[in-house]
């Protein structure tokens, strides 16, 4: 799923139908840490990996009140994914993790019904914009070059 945007929505209708679809359901919350695998049960559901900025080495007065939602998805068995997330195999995920450890949580509910599980996934996306969500990053050591006629560095020649 494509996330264009990368922050909260300010769109009324997309907080409305998040609500609709997932307001009443049991959400649970553990450490997003491999040592507490045996808290997520091994069924099909949704997730949200959160930070709180309180644990991170951020030094501000701020950061006491910060939540966030990093990354939203869905799953057909949720421990598998959560073990995934811990491990460090999402790239987007893993510089995040890095800084709000160990203030990081991953809340989740059980869904058993795949459609409802990719509506409320889109949902979630739509209404928190995680930016943790999408295709991985290009890696550092990448070089971004434009094809076309050679220019020296600085630009055209005079």
């Amino acid at each position: 799923m494509a996330v264009s945007r990368r922050n909260w929505s300010k769109d009324q209708n997309e907080w409305s139908a998040l609500r609709e679809l997932a307001g009443g359901w049991r959400w649970r919350t553990v450490n997003f840490s491999s040592n507490h695998v045996d808290k997520v049960p091994a069924v099909p559901g949704i997730y949200l990996i959160c930070a709180e900025a309180s644990g991170s080495r951020l030094d501000w007065t701020l950061e006491r009140e910060l939540r966030t939602v990093l990354y939203a998805g869905k799953s057909g068995n949720l421990r598998q994914r959560f073990l995934q997330h811990t491990k460090g195999k999402n790239k987007r995920l893993a510089p995040y993790v890095d800084i709000f450890y160990p203030s990081v949580q991953f809340q989740f509910a059980e869904v058993s019904d795949s459609v409802l599980r990719t509506e409320v996934e889109s949902a979630l996306h739509q209404a928190f914009g995680p930016p943790c969500a999408g295709a991985a990053p290009p890696s550092p050591k990448t070089l971004l070059a434009t094809v076309g006629a050679p220019q020296p560095i600085g630009g055209p020649a005079p």
